[in-house]
């Protein structure tokens, strides 16, 4: 069984940004009287820039970010962070310090003086009789509830007990967190299986059935995990190293268009994504068992 402490590390992703949004008091007046209710029943919350584009891809890119910093780690059982193997960490650390960087770049250009009045001036147009130019703070404030930032962190030891304390407590402490760290590893190879079986199921399911159609993501998805597994893979188990390299041998590396058009390829492709994921099921039901 791979040690914690010294294979990985913990990171941390916290991103914000500013929603654009502000309740509107007198508006939930409004309609509390026309609709004879009380404010209870229901706020009205102005999106003070609809449509704004710059904000729209701040928060796709945001939602980027944390997409990949799920799918390149791995879950730890306590609060405050992500397992990342130390084999991944020079790819995960460059990639999060570009993605940030974007991120700065892209809010940097919304909140710039000229781009941000002009982004009120919009709003002022789309939103009639709610515009309030006090709604809106300044581009400055506004920059400030921004962030994106990453935090790694060394993983704890079980000789990290340093307070006064009986010989036997201290000894007990040790080997809860010892089972507790044995557990955490299970829990993330858990993850890998569990992630590699979706997979083939998925590709199984739409390469079955002729009449079914696929996006591009079917293949990419595939590639893109098989090239992770390894790195991720802290318990070192073979086997996953082994079933995603051959998932992406059989339908990863495939052609797109050749799975759409192809019949004998995509049955071929389907035949073996089912077979994987038979092998997966009986490899699964033998981990649980010996756990």
């Amino acid at each position: 069984m791979a040690t914690l402490n010294t294979s990985a590390v913990l990171t941390t992703f916290a991103g914000k940004m500013w929603n654009g949004r502000k309740f509107d008091k007198a508006t939930t007046d409004e309609i509390t009287a026309l609709k004879h209710t009380t404010e209870r029943a229901g706020r009205f919350n102005k999106n003070l820039m609809p449509g704004e584009p710059k904000l729209k891809e701040i928060k796709s890119h945001l939602a980027s970010i944390r997409h990949y910093h799920y799918a390149n780690s791995l879950p730890w059982e306590w609060k405050g962070g992500q397992i990342l193997p130390a084999k991944h960490f020079m790819a995960y650390s460059k990639q999060m310090a570009e993605f940030i960087r974007q991120f700065d770049d892209l809010v940097d250009q919304f909140c710039e003086p000229g781009y941000y009045q002009e982004a009120i001036d919009k709003a002022a147009i789309a939103m009639g009789q709610l515009f309030v130019n006090s709604d809106y703070p300044r581009n400055e404030e506004v920059r400030k509830q921004f962030y994106a930032t990453v935090d790694f962190a060394p993983l704890p030891t079980a000789n990290d007990y340093r307070v006064d304390l009986a010989a036997g407590e201290i000894q007990r402490l040790k080997e809860d967190y010892e089972n507790r760290e044995e557990r955490v590893i299970r829990g993330a190879t858990k993850h890998l299986y569990d992630k590699l079986h979706d997979l083939a199921t998925h590709a199984q399911e739409r390469l079955s059935d002729p009449k079914n159609s696929f996006h591009g993501t079917l293949t990419e998805n595939i590639q893109q995990f098989a090239d992770l597994v390894p790195d991720l893979n802290i318990s070192e188990d073979q086997f996953l190293n082994e079933a995603a390299s051959e998932l992406r041998r059989a339908v990863g590396d495939q052609d797109i268009d050749e799975l759409r058009e192809d019949g004998p390829v995509r049955e071929a492709a389907a035949e073996d994504a089912g077979n994987i994921v038979s092998k997966i099921k009986s490899q699964m039901e033998a981990f649980h068992s010996d756990n």
